[in-house]
């Protein structure tokens, strides 16, 4: 059956992943989608009863590999989107969309500011080989998926206007950068009853609504919901997210990993533990057609790549990436949207 309504309550890390992985591999419904066929199950719920347990902690990655996964991916001391300093290049992070979140104004800020480096005084792309030329210009800084989308959102008017006088989106970016997560902790603070302590989506209503991003963020939203006892005194909190969907093979551990990570922040801040840390996904998958051992990923890098269309500078085959039938329809699109041409 597809709509499963699945429960996975456990105590530890590593028999939530053996649950959940056995059963969507057993009980999933096949589906073919752009990335391959699957297993699916949809409305799964994974509950973690013990989140401070050592036990299992790690079952697909060590700790270092879940390190590196937290500082590249999640933690806000990674560098925002508008800034050059990329070893790797991603349509979106984590951390750009909670700790940086701006609405996608520092992609406006990142991409106005390539296109004055490399001394754009207009926008003359008229043809799909004029987006193939910029991309090929600005994929060392920013993901070509990017730049389409944010063509296709403010179009060549705005673009111009903002190419001009580049402080306008600055300003804008000022005033929309927000970290969501600092903004959920002085909710709490504040008033700790509050049922309000919830991040915005990961998704933005700007960039990713054309469908020219390949992947966006699976991470939705995030929750808080303060436990008190007989006296009304703050004893603990619970963290709630919702996932749009999620592979069982060695993403679980992930995204538990990360609100273990969001949890001892504020756990800090309002000094109470954390009890139980949810995860709702609308679907739990795994790639089809491959055995047990095929499936578990072997390098957390590769598997964020992959996960993300995310890329090194160094070895990224533009050419490659840009010039499939797939991708000519999009830059067909983005061309159409920039230039407001009905479709």
């Amino acid at each position: 059956m597809f709509g499963s309504n699945f429960i996975v309550k456990e105590s530890t890390i590593q028999r939530i992943v053996d649950n959940a992985y056995s059963h969507v591999r057993s009980h999933g419904q096949r589906v073919d989608t752009s990335q391959g066929p699957i297993k699916a199950l949809n409305s799964v719920t994974l509950i973690l009863e013990d989140p401070s347990s050592a036990d299992g902690r790690y079952p697909f990655w060590d700790k270092e590999s879940e390190d590196w996964y937290l500082n590249t991916f999640v933690s806000p001391t990674a560098a925002p989107p508008e800034s050059h300093d990329h070893d790797l290049i991603f349509p979106y992070t984590y951390a750009w969309r909670s700790r940086h979140h701006d609405d996608g104004w520092g992609y406006v800020v990142a991409l106005t500011n390539i296109l004055q480096a490399l001394n754009y005084s207009d926008l003359p792309f008229e043809r799909v080989d004029d987006l193939k030329q910029l991309l090929r210009e600005t994929y060392h800084t920013l993901h070509p998926d990017v730049v389409l989308a944010v063509l296709s959102w403010l179009k060549r008017e705005n673009m111009l206007l903002f190419l001009i006088n580049s402080q306008i989106p600055q300003e804008i970016l000022k005033a929309s950068r927000n970290d969501v997560l600092g903004t959920l902790v002085k909710q709490l603070v504040n008033t700790p009853s509050s049922r309000k302590a919830i991040t915005p989506s990961f998704y933005y209503n700007t960039t990713d609504r054309y469908g020219i991003l390949e992947h966006t963020p699976a991470y939705q939203n995030y929750q808080i919901v303060i436990d008190f006892d007989q006296q009304g005194s703050p004893v603990g909190f619970e963290s709630f997210h919702q996932h749009r969907s999620l592979d069982a093979s060695g993403s679980i551990q992930l995204d538990f990993a990360h609100d273990i990570n969001w949890a001892g922040l504020i756990s800090q801040k309002l000094g109470i533990p954390v009890q139980k840390i949810t995860i709702h996904t609308n679907q739990l998958f795994i790639d089809d057609g491959k055995s047990d051992s095929e499936e578990q990923p072997s390098n957390i890098k590769n598997l964020l790549l992959k996960a993300t269309s995310g890329y090194s500078p160094k070895e990224f085959d533009v050419e490659s990436y840009i010039g499939t039938e797939k991708y000519e329809k999009k830059l067909e699109y983005a061309l159409s949207m920039f230039s407001h041409q009905s479709l």
